[in-house]
């Protein structure tokens, strides 16, 4: 439309190099990439804030902007466990980040300079949000589950096929050997 504006690269990534200024350089740029034959750019900056919830599941931190160049997708910046090197690792960083809130899409409009300031106040409360998380992750990790809180999970995980369904048999037959996976 007549709104439209399209947003350049070193708009989308200045808030990356912002970040990185503002952390006195311990963040660095991890990944950058194209997709679609270069219509969508992505870049993602390693926060260096590695933790572990318990020994051995350690976490990275990265703050991720993508932005297209022919109108397909608004530019989004946002927080996220998981390192973008593709499409898959985009879309999956980007469902975590919407999931905890962590995320910010700014549409290609005239108003966008706007919207990235907004979203560059946001990220850097990026810190806040990894305590938080890495604090909750720990209380979760020291939870005990007994075998009846197990058997509850699994019942909304791998629920019974009813048994007026066609195949039901051997799909009921595979959902228990999954949940005698799970509680052995």
């Amino acid at each position: 439309g007549n709104k439209y504006e399209v947003m350049q690269n070193e708009a989308a990534f200045g808030v990356l190099d912002d970040l990185i200024q503002a952390d006195n350089s311990k963040s660095i740029y991890s990944t950058v990439g194209e997709l679609s034959g270069g219509r969508q750019v992505y870049a993602s900056v390693d926060l260096q804030r590695e933790f572990e919830v318990v020994p051995g599941d350690t976490h990275q931190n990265y703050v991720v902007a993508t932005t297209s160049h022919d109108g397909s997708t608004a530019t989004k910046l946002f927080l996220t466990t998981i390192r973008v090197i593709c499409r898959n690792t985009l879309q999956m960083g980007i469902k975590q980040a919407k999931a905890t809130g962590d995320f910010a899409a700014v549409k290609h409009t005239r108003m966008s300079h706007d919207r990235l300031a907004q979203a560059r106040i946001q990220l850097v409360n990026a810190g806040y949000t990894i305590s938080t998380l890495k604090d909750q992750l720990q209380a979760l990790s020291t939870r005990q589950l007994d075998r009846n809180s197990v058997a509850t999970i699994l019942d909304r995980l791998f629920p019974m096929p009813k048994a007026k369904v066609e195949g039901a048999d051997a799909a009921s037959t595979r959902t228990e050997n999954k949940r005698a996976m799970f509680l052995e």
